[in-house]
């Protein structure tokens, strides 16, 4: 893997970039503070280096009829003292785009999440203890717990509560 340094100028070009890949090369050297040829060279050794690996448009999953964006936080623990944590977005894809072989125990998904990483770090484990997340007494009972139809209510701005009995029925047919 061939990896390039990047520099400061080169962090202001990729932060600028990923706020609007259309932004013409006039605009992004005249936002950085360089002239047009070193900005485009710049541009150009970030794209052989595989650092800018292309240019995209983003869609307004809502307004396209694509249901539901979530946002999901992965947390991997093993017995250390740190605990990563992972942000992101994640879609909900047809198993057979993703031209990979998922089948576990004899059966292939229909569906798979996929997560795009956003950011994430390490987070210490004395912190996460010192919270009281595992303390009985501090825990909320699963009972006053509102059901899972509520809660995407309220996440998606949903006009009305989803059918809990309706939603394990659609998962069941996934599953």
């Amino acid at each position: 893997m061939n990896s390039a340094p990047v520099d400061k100028m080169d962090a202001k070009i990729l932060h600028l970039l990923a706020q609007d890949g259309r932004m013409s090369w006039r605009d992004l050297a005249d936002r950085i503070g360089l002239s047009l040829t070193p900005t485009l060279r710049r541009v150009r050794r970030l794209e052989e280096a595989g650092i800018i690996s292309g240019y995209s448009a983003r869609f307004d999953e809502q307004r396209l009829g694509f249901g539901i964006t979530m946002y999901v936080m992965v947390t991997l623990e093993k017995q250390t003292e740190e605990t990563l944590k992972v942000f992101g977005t994640t879609a909900l894809v047809d198993a057979d785009s993703l031209g990979t072989d998922l089948t576990e125990f004899g059966r292939a998904p229909k569906s798979v999440v996929v997560l795009t990483v956003q950011r994430a770090y390490f987070q210490c484990g004395k912190a996460v203890m010192r919270s009281g997340l595992w303390d009985p007494s501090r825990q909320v009972p699963r009972s006053v717990w509102p059901p899972f139809g509520e809660v995407l209510k309220d996440h998606c701005r949903l006009p009305a509560p989803l059918d809990e009995a309706e939603l394990r029925a659609e998962l069941a047919t996934e599953l």
